[in-house]
């Protein structure tokens, strides 16, 4: 089943998925145990392009993520500021503002970008982060899925917070959802 955990003050929601119930039968239970959390404008989403964006982004087992839908505000050149869920942070991120080493799955790239840990906010903003919008050709209503790699270190075997980033796009010919290279 689901459980699903928000705050009186949060915009944004996480879901606990354990086990597969027969309502939601699968051949696919590889999302199983994993954490999802979801952004204000993500959980408008109809669950079932939830799910298949999930599909889509093939998270590997283990790798918490969150689901966010780009807005205007996400992808200015300046003023930019793209929010983190509250849940999401508080359960994976550390409690400060660091350096998060970002990835495109198939690509050699590799994006640093600040993440601010505000007392009323938290996420990505300002150049790098607008570099990586940029050179990503990033768009408004783009569904990007960013998974936590846990485990990954820096050349000098240091933990780093590195994500990837999995970008979906509603294609105009048949409204469906297809990943973005």
């Amino acid at each position: 089943g689901k459980e699903l955990r928000e705050s009186p003050n949060s915009s944004s929601s996480c879901d606990v998925k354990h086990e597969e119930t027969e309502e939601e039968e699968s051949d696919d239970d590889t999302y199983a145990d994993f954490d999802y959390c979801y952004s204000r404008a993500a959980k408008q989403l109809p669950d079932d392009e939830k799910s298949e964006i999930i599909g889509l982004a093939s998270i590997q087992p283990g790798n918490p993520a969150f689901m966010t839908v780009l807005l205007r505000a996400h992808l200015q050149h300046k003023n930019n500021f793209l929010v983190i869920p509250s849940e999401f942070v508080d359960e994976h991120l550390h409690m400060r503002s660091h350096e998060v080493v970002l990835l495109r799955p198939n690509r050699e790239e590799r994006w640093h970008v600040r993440y601010y840990q505000g007392s009323s906010s938290r996420g990505f903003r300002g150049q790098p982060w607008a570099k990586f919008v940029r050179e990503n050709e990033l768009r408004e209503g783009d569904v990007c899925v960013f998974e936590l790699i846990k485990g990954a270190r820096n050349e000098k075997k240091l933990a780093r917070t590195t994500m990837a980033i999995h970008v979906a796009r509603r294609r105009k010919s048949n409204g469906r959802f297809a990943l973005v290279d």
